[in-house]
């Protein structure tokens, strides 16, 4: 595939170096690509023509030839990491020119790395897109879904519904069976519904230079069981990888048959909102702060966002109602779970060391060369710093701090591995709410940069703007005992004030405001 734009001389160089990175990712030519890659950034970095270059792109591929405009796109944001690359694909998805499979593919791969660079989601652009989906959904599928009303319900029924359901070790799991469990101690019946993502290497290879990402999927599609604690809920996976329409029109009509009460979304995608807002009251809750970007009834959210009062004012407008909860996951008991007390001898880490945690999942995408540079910074300026990276991690470390670094890898149970530091300094991303969730609960301060669910998880008390504050605050808790007894004694107050919940309290909010939403909509 070769870039033919026909441009000013001036950009015919970063013309061909694009090229070239399409060309070596599209034959998996990894040598190739990551040199080329390098060639470009440098390139762009020295500031020759951004701008230029993206509205020549625009003016002579949009149109054109979208695959190769969204491929060059891609190419450059691999490259740069400029965020005006993943807008400038979102609005040229808008345009309804590709398919529907196709779009939604490019569209997950846009959400997962605004997710993994912690970059803040422009809620109404992100809610267009995702409105857009729904709709070109429900009308490919061209099925008649009457509004079920209120006295006609299962007034003993709610379906619950999500993206994807994996393990008790995966926090939007965890969300979706706590809640479950919540709502049959309340005497409801519970299914779940996971939609999944059609999104298959044939949809989005051809359009996406750089790591593609696809939906997990931690059971069998169709019916089955699952047991939490003492309880066991059913649950349903549709098919949407490989069913026909009729078959999800057949999966969609068995569970509009059951009537539910109100239809409650936690975590989930977009391409059903449609089909459960005409079905029933439709309640929705990211695992993510803010509100979620898609239509409801009854918006809910857990984690404060910057924009919530703007945003609150864009949901209202639509008739939708806004709520926050309170939210706790419950103890799940693990019958597989490994007993063990993680030590700072098991890993030669002296009782005076100062043990810095850098906790995650996906510490590959997020431990930047960035932060890497923050990290040998606070290193070099004390002797007696320890880093310990708990997740897995097969990057490299650099040599300077290699010695001070210690790979504990993935550890079970997470929350006694964390009980070795004294501090948890948390990379810019979002995620990580779960960890800092355990660091409050063991009062071990955090550190942490603005705008990212860890930063919503502890309070501004362990926030700062920047990497070279963070520094500085590191250097600190270390130096400073006195500061460092007051954010412990912090990290016990904030954890008792917003994760010491009754959850019953909070589920019963929600259903008796769906159920008040339902009666007089």
């Amino acid at each position: 595939m070769r870039l033919t734009v026909f441009m000013p001389n001036k950009f015919e160089y970063t013309c061909s170096l694009i090229t070239d990175v399409i060309s070596a990712d599209i034959d998996n030519n990894q040598s190739d690509y990551s040199k080329n890659i390098l060639l470009l950034k440098e390139n762009i970095d020295k500031g020759r023509y951004f701008e230029e270059l993206l509205t020549g792109l625009k003016e002579q591929l949009e149109f054109d030839d979208v695959q190769l405009y969204i491929l060059s796109l891609s190419a450059i944001f691999c490259a740069t990491k400029e965020i005006v690359c993943l807008d400038m694909i979102r609005d040229a998805l808008l345009e309804n020119r590709l398919s529907l499979v196709i779009t939604r593919a490019i569209a997950f791969q846009i959400r997962v790395r605004c997710f993994q660079m912690g970059i803040a989601r422009d809620y109404n652009s992100e809610k267009i897109l995702n409105d857009n989906l729904a709709d070109r959904f429900y009308r490919e599928l061209n099925i008649d879904i009457p509004y079920i009303e209120y006295p006609k319900r299962n007034h003993n029924l709610v379906v619950l519904t999500t993206h994807t359901l994996l393990n008790i070790k995966h926090a939007p799991t965890k969300w979706v069976l706590s809640v479950a469990y919540i709502l049959q101690e309340l005497g409801y019946e519970v299914l779940i519904v996971i939609e999944g993502e059609p999104i298959t290497p044939e949809s989005i290879c051809a359009y996406w230079i750089g790591e593609k990402y696809y939906t997990k999927y931690g059971y069998n599609y169709g019916t089955y069981c699952l047991d939490i604690n003492d309880k066991k809920v059913q649950c349903y996976q549709i098919n949407l990888n490989q069913s026909s329409h009729n078959e999800i029109i057949k999966a969609i009509e068995a569970i509009y048959s059951l009537r539910p009460e109100f239809v409650w979304k936690i975590g989930g995608g977009f391409s059903m909102d449609h089909i459960w807002s005409k079905m029933s009251t439709y309640v929705t809750l990211p695992c993510a702060k803010g509100y979620d970007p898609c239509i409801g009834d009854l918006m809910i959210k857990c984690l404060e966002a910057e924009t919530d009062s703007e945003v609150e004012n864009i949901i209202q407008s639509t008739g939708a109602s806004t709520m926050h909860m309170s939210f706790k996951e419950i103890e799940f008991k693990d019958p597989c779970a490994v007993e063990r007390d993680y030590r700072r001898s098991d890993y030669n880490i002296n009782d005076d060391d100062f043990v810095v945690a850098v906790v995650g999942n996906r510490l590959n995408d997020e431990i930047s060369k960035d932060f890497w540079k923050v990290l040998e910074r606070i290193i070099s300026q004390k002797d007696n710093i320890k880093v310990i990276l708990i997740g897995k991690y097969n990057g490299v470390i650099p040599d300077s701090i290699k010695a001070d670094v210690i790979y504990c890898g993935y550890c079970e149970p997470l929350e006694s591995a964390i009980r070795m530091a004294d501090l948890f300094v948390n990379p810019k991303r979002n995620g990580g709410g779960t960890s800092a969730k355990m660091c409050l609960k063991n009062m071990i301060p955090i550190v942490t940069l603005q705008d990212c669910d860890v930063a919503n998880t502890v309070g501004d008390c362990f926030v700062v703007d920047d990497y070279d504050e963070m520094i500085k605050m590191v250097i600190r808790y270390v130096d400073d005992r006195k500061f460092y007894k007051k954010q412990v004694e912090g990290a016990a107050i904030r954890y008792s004030k917003c994760f010491d919940v009754d959850m019953r309290k909070e589920i019963r909010r929600v259903v008796d405001r769906a159920i008040e939403i339902a009666q007089y909509s």
